[in-house]
This record gives structure tokens, sequence and C-alpha cells, in this order.
């Protein structure tokens, strides 16, 4: 292992959230939607992945790509809801953890209520 000189100290720690990251992705933005729900799972957490609706099969696609990678089932979700309802049960939840948002002024207001 690398040492730092004396005085000096460096040092990570890592600590991953405890509970899981709701991954909103955008309809206009395609090649950004497996970005957001796998770079919470890269860093060890739970994701659940809502597309939207114009985005299903793509989607779908890229999670045979992750699993095909050798990702494990479980650890990003992929769930085909309406976003109020996916909402009403996310934001709810008592392990919700994170939000990972791509989208306009106007729907991040409305997932603020």
């Amino acid at each position: 292992p690398m040492y730092s000189p004396q005085p000096t100290w460096n040092r990570v720690e890592y600590r991953p959230l405890e509970g899981f990251v709701f991954a909103l992705t955008p309809f206009n933005f395609t090649s950004i939607a497996g970005n957001l729900p796998s770079a919470p799972a890269l860093m060890g957490n739970v994701a659940v992945w809502k597309p939207a609706q114009s985005q299903v099969y793509s989607a779908q696609v890229i999670m045979e790509l992750f699993h095909e990678a050798g990702l494990p089932d479980g650890v990003i979700n992929l769930v085909h809801v309406s976003g109020s309802a996916a909402g009403d049960v996310i934001f709810g939840h008592p392990e919700f953890a994170g939000l990972h948002f791509t989208g306009s002024t106007g729907v991040f207001r409305q997932l603020w209520k």
C-alpha cells in the first residue's frame, strides 16, 4: 500500500446509503437512461428505476445488458408504473434514501410536494 509522508494523512471512507435510490429517467434523453440507476448501484446501493413511458423498450434492453454483464438480480429494479403511482409509494417508503433525477423544473416541483 501507498503511505503518505508524515504528517500528511490521506483517507477515504466509503459508506453506501441505508436504503434505496429512486432513479427517474426523462423521455427525451435515452442515452442517460442507464446511467441514472447504475451510478448508485456501482456505489453499492439498490436502485428502483422508473423510466419515462416512451422509454419502456429502451429501458428493458438496457436491463438485459446489465444482466448479461453480470449485475445481480435486485440491484436495479425496473418498474413500469405512472409517475404519480410510483411517487406515492416511493416517497413515503421508510427506506427511501435518495432521488437520481434528470428532468424539468416543473416535474421536480411536482416530486418535491
